[in-house]
């Protein structure tokens, strides 16, 4: 008798096994409501449209370069404007807090500057918005630790490129180009 018991306990064991197998499997609905595992839909989406080469880092709906090389700030923008970018434009705290996290302990040049006695101005040519302080007297901005600084142009640092990623807006990813 104890054969027989032992014998339908492995059975018994042996289709929980199977049954919970094909539940992971087949992603359906199997045990309890709402535990069913889901497909991870990312993977159906199309491919964003490649940013640049490697390299880049893109997030929120922009790439972004951080140079190992340094050159002054017109260099540096002529660098980032040979990859179909400009020195980094933020919108948004977020994506400056993002480039901050991702730059490392060097300083970076900018897309921010002025002429002498004017206002803050993006290389692209849109009006500084004043998410954040730049401090300093000099023309051209710069990272500095978590700070936005200025100094003279023809100062060597490395830089930062951005240009539009594509993708949408809110995820984080490193470039697979």
């Amino acid at each position: 008798l104890q054969g027989k018991i032992l014998l339908a306990h492995l059975l018994w064991v042996t289709v929980l096994i199977v049954f919970a197998s094909l539940c992971l499997a087949l992603t359906s609905p199997c045990a309890l409501p709402g535990a069913a595992i889901k497909p991870d839909v990312t993977e159906l989406r199309p491919p964003a449209p490649s940013c640049s080469p490697d390299g880049w880092i893109c997030s929120l709906g922009n790439c972004y370069y951080f140079s190992e090389d340094e050159g002054n700030w017109k260099s540096a923008q002529n660098y980032c404007s040979s990859h179909a970018a400009s020195l980094a434009v933020y919108t948004s705290l977020e994506a400056l807090n993002t480039t901050k996290h991702h730059k490392g302990p060097a300083n970076h040049w900018v897309g921010l500057l002025r002429e002498p006695g004017q206002p803050w101005r993006w290389v692209d040519g849109t009006a500084f918005n004043h998410l954040f302080e730049v401090s300093g007297a000099g023309l051209c901005a710069y990272l500095d630790g978590s700070v936005v600084k200025s100094a003279a142009c023809n100062t060597e640092r490395k830089w930062v490129c951005s240009k539009p990623d594509g993708q949408a807006e809110g995820t984080q990813r490193e470039a697979k180009c």
